[in-house]
């Protein structure tokens, strides 16, 4: 009984040196590809901002938001139901979840279509103001085309997906720079060209061409063919219903103000918005790619094991992405006009205030380790009900904010509407059996840090500068 105690001991201790080399190995990947990501994209973004028009960037901003609302609105977990399920390597339910991702891909540009069309009518009559974003006869065109990529998407292969549950990341991140690359490759070269909005769209079609054809030869897997199961059909339906109310929540919480705003202000002024929410953007994407790539496979494995291994792997986690959203939203904070002055010009220097306003979202973006956790031990209604407060605080903020302090008091309402969900996530957290209130103080001592780091960082280049 002793040598079988050891030996068990033994193989623990070697099956958990095992895990933890390769989640720590996926992070790494993870978060040196989404660096480079990042650095593309700003690089892109600046070289973009000097070839077109503040108002382009507005335009593009309302179509992104339209597909993204869109593409959520239709979402049924696909991707969560390939990573948390039993079946997630099963090529039939592989086939069936696949077949469903082409047809919504089809069904989201007929639906942009038809939103095109709407748009065109409104603008014919005069519904929106001409000098606003939703108001351009340039939009509903734009619109169209940019969203053939929801239908060129949509054929991605599940391999994609299979290779991101088993932690097998190095083809992922291969395949998403090479797509990045050769679409800011055509943005910039288009934009040289005809110093025009659809550059930008041709560099997204192409960039989702690349990773799909790429999905398909470089990924190893199954070969996906059309097929509908019941039983997959039942799965999908039963973990997606709640994912799907979830994400029509988050999905109006988290774009309701480009919606908003691209209504009631010029698409001058959306545009500055959307270069500081583009920044905002890239320091949360930093870390936010873990999510999606190690967290919730992570999680999820450790769910399918034990709910203690569920609570350690997610006491492990929760420091370094506490850390780095506090602190870096108090960094952002000290910096935010500093870096719209030295990486754009005059026509965008009031980005920067919004900058710093926006850097209080990063506060409470790390309770999405929390969501994560909810899709993993097989609860999206945990996360629904989270993203049904955020709907409704920031429904209620934005407009109010908007008419009392304008633009500025808009972006306080989105920064700060998911303080609104705290007592649920706290609720949540204490019934898993993970409340430690003395931690959830002692970590906000970041912001202060990161926010004095700014200041002596400033301070350092002005010396240099001056």
């Amino acid at each position: 009984m002793r040598f079988d105690a050891l030996s068990w001991a033994a193989l623990s201790s070697l099956r958990d040196r095992f895990v933890h080399g390769r989640i720590f190995q996926a992070a790494s990947l993870s978060m040196v590809a989404q660096i480079l990501s990042q650095i593309i994209r700003l690089g892109g973004n600046l070289i973009m901002t000097r070839l077109l028009a503040p108002e382009m960037f507005g335009l593009m901003s309302i179509v992104f938001t339209i597909q993204m609302i869109l593409g959520l609105l239709s979402d049924i977990g696909l991707r969560p139901a390939i990573i948390q399920s039993r079946r997630g390597d099963d090529p039939i339910f592989l086939n069936t979840v696949w077949t469903i991702q082409v047809l919504r891909g089809a069904a989201m540009l007929v639906i942009c279509i038809l939103i095109a069309a709407g748009l065109h009518i409104a603008s014919a009559y005069n519904i929106f103001a001409p000098d606003t974003a939703l108001g351009s006869p340039d939009l509903p065109p734009v619109l169209v085309v940019a969203s053939l990529a929801s239908v060129i998407g949509g054929f991605q292969s599940s391999n994609y997906i299979t290779a991101s549950r088993n932690l097998n990341l190095r083809g992922i991140i291969i395949i998403d720079l090479i797509s990045q690359v050769v679409g800011l490759l055509v943005m910039i070269g288009l934009g040289l060209l005809t110093r025009s909005i659809w550059s930008l769209v041709a560099g997204g079609l192409f960039a989702a061409a690349i990773s799909t054809v790429l999905s398909h030869m470089y990924l190893p897997g199954i070969a996906n063919r059309l097929m509908l199961n019941r039983e997959a059909l039942a799965e999908v339906y039963k973990f997606g219903i709640w994912i799907l109310v979830s994400s029509i929540a988050f999905v109006l919480a988290v774009n309701m103000d480009r919606a908003y705003l691209g209504a009631v202000i010029s698409a001058t002024s959306l545009g500055i918005y959307a270069i500081a929410l583009n920044l905002y953007s890239a320091v949360d994407g930093l870390i936010s790619r873990l999510f999606e790539s190690v967290v919730l496979p992570v999680l999820s494995e450790a769910s399918r094991t034990s709910n203690t291994r569920l609570r350690e792997q997610l006491r492990r986690l929760r420091p370094p992405f506490d850390i780095w959203y506090i602190g870096t939203a108090g960094l952002l904070f000290a910096l935010g006009p500093d870096i719209i002055h030295i990486l754009y010009d005059e026509r965008y220097a009031s980005a920067g205030p919004l900058l710093q306003i926006l850097s209080f979202a990063l506060i409470f973006t790390r309770y999405n380790v929390f969501t994560t956790t909810y899709v993993a031990i097989g609860k999206p209604e945990y996360q629904a009900a989270i993203n049904i407060i955020r709907l409704v605080a920031v429904a209620i903020l934005l407009p109010i904010l908007f008419n009392a302090y304008g633009l500025e008091g808009a972006i306080y309402a989105v920064a700060l509407h998911p303080i609104a969900a705290l007592p649920l996530h706290y609720w949540l957290i204490r019934k898993l059996g993970l409340l430690d209130l003395k931690y959830e103080l002692l970590v906000l001592l970041a912001w202060p840090a990161g926010y004095l780091s700014g200041l002596a960082f400033t301070e350092i280049i002005r010396l240099i500068a001056g």
